[in-house]
């Protein structure tokens, strides 16, 4: 039995409504429905969305989400210059407990993986998270995970997976297919001293909210480089969701959030795209389609994309190279997008170097190199790459 057979269908009214109802030209009217379809070719679509119900796992779920009225909401916008064909897959219920959710999951979302198909996702608790990587181990063997959070999600891996330790479960369970995690805007006060020494012993990527906010650009190399992002909604601050019983006193701010959907799609890496924890909020209407916003704004980006995952020496990208001692650090500017990439020369057991590969970095990178600073992100990659 195929694992799609377990979704369950939109509401009827929801889908009359969608197609009956208001603009053709709005979303609604140019996306097709799982099961409204006799037969489904997955390599014709560029994005499926699905709904997770499953909440057992989050610590504060004050109610069941409503994915129908995110969906209205979507579905009532009016979509950009957009060419990609979307997919909505519907629902996957809660099973007989959250392992059963989550196997489901993880099956669908690597079947749509294989074929090509990038999967948005409405969650549910950050447990999913795993799911979402674990899809990956049938169609790519290492990968960087980003989460935008006010926590890094470490928690205890002795402990049954939950929302507030899915990462120890990436970090220690077999197979071990994680190369790098991000995080964009951990809150210190919200995070344990130890959890942040073992990011750094760890060579991962942190950077405090105060740090994003004050230069959302810095945001985009860092979801240039993932190949999965999960968002955590409880991480907006408490003002943009009209919600007094979010606890979230600093965080981001919707048109951050929304900026930040749009790089995650722009990014000609990434291939999955989580939302989660929406379940902890009163479903008020600025919370419903800020959602549906951020929804839009990934699949704005995903429509917007260069084609520039692995840069070249060609005519496309002008070669800057930086000498700093005895580093000639070379950097590539692309003609088409304007972005930028730094070369990390992998080391052999004998340390020489053997192959390049490239990471995304900005401008400021480059202009910081310039002065005589090796950017931050050189030298973890640089260290990793030689462990």
């Amino acid at each position: 039995m195929s694992e799609f057979e377990f979704l369950e269908p939109l509401d009827q009214r929801l889908l009359e409504e969608v197609k009956l109802e208001g603009h053709p030209k709005q979303i609604g009217r140019n996306v097709d429905f799982y099961h409204s379809l006799t037969q489904v070719d997955f390599k014709s679509y560029d994005l499926a969305i699905l709904g997770v119900a499953e909440f057992r796992s989050s610590n504060t779920a004050s109610e069941k989400v409503d994915f129908s009225k995110i969906r209205r909401s979507f579905y009532q916008l009016f979509p950009g210059n957009w060419k990609s064909k979307i997919l909505d897959l519907g629902n996957i219920q809660a099973g007989n407990n959250p392992e059963d959710t989550r196997y489901l999951l993880e099956k669908i979302l690597a079947t749509l993986l294989k074929n090509k198909v990038i999967p948005l996702i409405l969650g549910g608790s950050k447990d999913l998270v795993y799911a979402q990587y674990r899809a990956y181990s049938e169609v790519k063997y290492m990968v960087n995970h980003l989460s935008v959070s006010h926590s890094f999600d470490l928690g205890d891996a002795d402990l049954d997976l939950a929302t507030n330790n899915y990462l120890s479960h990436i970090i220690v369970k077999k197979p071990y297919n994680l190369f790098n995690y991000t995080n964009l805007g951990y809150q210190t006060f919200y995070v344990n001293q130890d959890e942040i020494d073992l990011m750094e012993r760890l060579f991962f990527e942190t950077y405090r909210l105060g740090h994003i906010k004050s230069n959302l650009h810095f945001a985009e190399p860092l979801l240039r480089d993932t190949d999965f992002a999960s968002f955590d909604f409880t991480c907006l601050k408490s003002s943009e969701v009209a919600d007094s019983t979010h606890f979230m006193v600093n965080g981001f701010n919707a048109q951050e959030f929304c900026a930040m959907a749009r790089y995650a799609g722009i990014s000609d890496r990434l291939s999955s795209f989580g939302m989660y924890e929406i379940q902890k909020f009163n479903q008020r209407p600025a919370l419903i389609s800020l959602v549906a916003q951020v929804m839009w704004y990934f699949v704005e980006g995903l429509n917007f994309r260069f084609n520039e995952e692995y840069p070249q020496f060609n005519q496309n990208f002008t070669k800057f190279t930086v000498p700093i001692e005895d580093e000639n650090l070379i950097f590539l500017e692309s003609k088409v997008s304007g972005r930028w990439w730094i070369e990390i020369p992998l080391a052999n057991k004998d340390n020489k170097p053997t192959e390049k590969t490239f990471i995304s970095c900005s401008k400021e990178d480059y202009l910081s190199a310039c002065e005589l600073e090796y950017p931050e992100r050189w030298v973890k990659s640089k260290i990793k790459n030689e462990l």
